[in-house]
């Protein structure tokens, strides 16, 4: 029998209002696509149906019947209100999982590349290979082109864990549809996500949600600290639609 392979993306649990009518939420939605990454469809519920999820591998007889896969293999498809829905979809993708990436400065070392951050191994330990590292310098920043204009909703920082001196954290989260590598930290081209301050002692996983419309290609970590400082991260993470 054929094998019937379907794997689709993740739903948006947003609901729209339109005067006093009120629309199901917004789905992801693309037909037998291999690779989620390129789905850029959406579409508007009815206000009794939800994202349908039929993330799936296996046989049509398999699917025939499921009426809810795995949570952690699932992704939205489109919209339904069958037995098959599931009420639980909310995640969304990580754009910059394996996107070029880039830094002010490579540490000398072993270590320490741009696509390490980006790589997602969120092993928040620098000797084993899974951070990214700059040198010792004026306002270090690192960067990674997403490929595609987003909506970014919220970035995610693994900050480095192993690392006991303290060193200073002022990062700023910066979103552009200009090539971040080429512009100054203070650029008008920048849309500024949020902030973090901190040190890189703590090995925190940090979440910063950007404001509403926050949109670009390239999403840049900045290190704010006016003094000569490193920066280093070991993983970044970017959701959006």
């Amino acid at each position: 029998m054929n094998q019937l392979i379907i794997v689709f993306w993740a739903c948006l649990n947003v609901y729209v209002t339109i005067g006093q009518e009120t629309l199901g939420p917004i789905c992801y939605s693309c037909d037998r696509t291999d690779n989620p990454e390129q789905c850029r469809n959406s579409k508007t519920c009815s206000v009794d149906q939800i994202c349908e999820d039929l993330s799936y591998t296996g046989t049509l007889n398999q699917i025939l019947g499921k009426r809810q896969v795995s949570s952690q293999q699932s992704r939205c498809v489109y919209c339904c209100n069958t037995d098959l829905c599931n009420k639980n979809c909310t995640s969304f993708v990580n754009l910059a999982l394996h996107k070029p990436a880039f830094e002010s400065s490579v540490y000398v070392g072993v270590y320490g590349n741009p696509e390490l951050a980006v790589d997602g191994d969120t092993t928040k330990n620098y000797y084993k290979g899974s951070c990214m590292h700059t040198q010792n310098m004026h306002y270090p920043w690192w960067a990674v082109d997403l490929q595609n204009d987003y909506r970014i909703t919220k970035v995610k920082l693994f900050e480095r864990g192993d690392a006991a001196d303290g060193r200073s954290f002022h990062l700023t989260i910066l979103v552009s549809s200009y090539n971040a590598t080429t512009l100054d930290k203070d650029s008008p081209m920048f849309t500024k996500c949020g902030y973090y301050y901190g040190h890189s002692s703590d090995g925190n996983v940090i979440t910063i949600d950007c404001p509403r419309n926050t949109h670009g290609r390239w999403v840049r970590v900045q290190q704010s600290d006016p003094h000569n400082e490193y920066l280093h991260l070991c993983e970044v993470e970017v959701y959006g639609f």
